[in-house]
């Protein structure tokens, strides 16, 4: 019968794993300085666990990982364990869903996928680290969560206790403070984002991002679900619950457009464009057109990359059309969390597969 269940309805088997995902890492929501030092964490303990704990590894864990930005030099990459042999992720840091691969699952849950290739270091142990320039980190880095099961659907939540500037502690933690000998990577959240000087569209009036989060307003204003170039907007049904507002330094682009109005926003904050397009606020340039609530076009005069010292805070559509991720802020149509969310959700998406049983699958 629960066989049966589990084939008669994978959307809602789908839909309730997104909905735990989204509810662990809300639960687990870190900042993006927060977020770098459990990525970083997680490769330590990765190479800890290969390096130091057991024998020396195989020589088959140690891989041509490409070329690299260090002239002729080839990047050396460490494959904590084989998807072959270990295909739940068990007692592993690195997931599964990135074929284990140390140095890769470290590099790209930090920098964006457009960025050039890596520049090859040495850490404190003397082993491969990739590395890339500042600017070209995600504002969001993608950081894991773990659990005592494969699924966030079963099982305890564990976390890491990471000390800054202390060696790494490599156990995971249950609520009580017990330590779990059984852990999994469950999934990949993606760090707070946008600056608190987004104003969101409420329904009557526009209201800061701090005073919506304090006052708990669930009802934004979104495009509507058949939404073309002739705008059309209504009032999303719900927000889920917003992470903890935090104080944070941010580097924002701060766009200014011939109307005389000022957008900040982070580097991968998604905008649409006048012509319709989603894009990040990176991918941005002098002379394109931002789309008004108007459905007018707006020309960009100037973009300015500043720091930022303020208050970031987590807006998500719980509906899932398409419309309902695009919200009306500051005069002008932005992405959520949702848009943003990507990446995450494809890794995401691998590892719930991995975690349905074998059995229930059709043959």
């Amino acid at each position: 019968m629960v066989v049966a269940s589990l084939l008669a309805c994978p959307e809602a088997r789908a839909d309730n794993a997104i909905i735990n995902v989204e509810q662990r890492c809300m639960d687990d929501s870190l900042s993006p300085a927060e977020a770098r030092r459990r990525i970083a964490w997680a490769r330590t303990c990765a190479l800890d666990a290969m390096f130091f704990q057991a024998s020396t590894p195989s020589p088959a864990q140690i891989v041509d990982g490409g070329p690299s930005r260090n002239g002729n030099e080839r990047l050396i990459e460490y494959l904590e364990d084989w998807p072959s042999l270990n295909p739940t992720g068990f007692r592993t840091f690195t997931s599964v869903a990135l074929g284990y691969a140390v140095n890769l699952a470290f590099i790209d849950r930090l920098y964006t996928a457009a960025s050039p290739l890596p520049i090859q270091l040495r850490d404190e142990d003397g082993l491969a680290l990739w590395t890339k320039e500042d600017h070209y980190k995600r504002t969001r880095p993608m950081y894991p969560i773990f659990g005592t099961q494969p699924s966030t659907s079963s099982g305890l939540p564990l976390q890491p206790r990471i000390h800054v500037g202390q060696g790494a502690d490599c156990h995971l933690y249950r609520a009580n403070g017990s330590t779990s000998a059984t852990f999994y990577v469950n999934a990949y959240c993606t760090a707070t984002p946008d600056t608190s000087t987004q104003g969101l569209v409420i329904p009557r009036e526009s209201t800061p991002l701090p005073t919506t989060q304090r006052e708990a307003t669930s009802a934004p204003t979104v495009l509507a679900p058949g939404a073309t170039l002739h705008v059309e907007t209504g009032d999303a049904e719900a927000f889920l619950p917003p992470s903890a507002l935090r104080d944070d330094a941010l580097v924002v682009h701060e766009i200014r457009t011939a109307s005389g109005r000022r957008l900040q926003v982070t580097s991968e904050q998604p905008i649409v464009q006048g012509q319709g397009r989603l894009v990040d606020a990176q991918d941005l340039d002098v002379g394109d057109t931002l789309l008004t609530l108007d459905g007018d076009e707006d020309t960009i005069v100037s973009i300015e990359v500043v720091p930022h010292q303020g208050l970031v805070h987590t807006v998500k559509p719980t509906r899932r059309d398409r419309g309902s991720s695009i919200v009306a802020a500051q005069g002008w149509f932005l992405g959520t969390a949702g848009q943003q969310d990507e990446d995450a959700s494809y890794i995401n998406r691998v590892l719930m597969s991995r975690s349905i049983p074998a059995e229930v699958l059709p043959q």
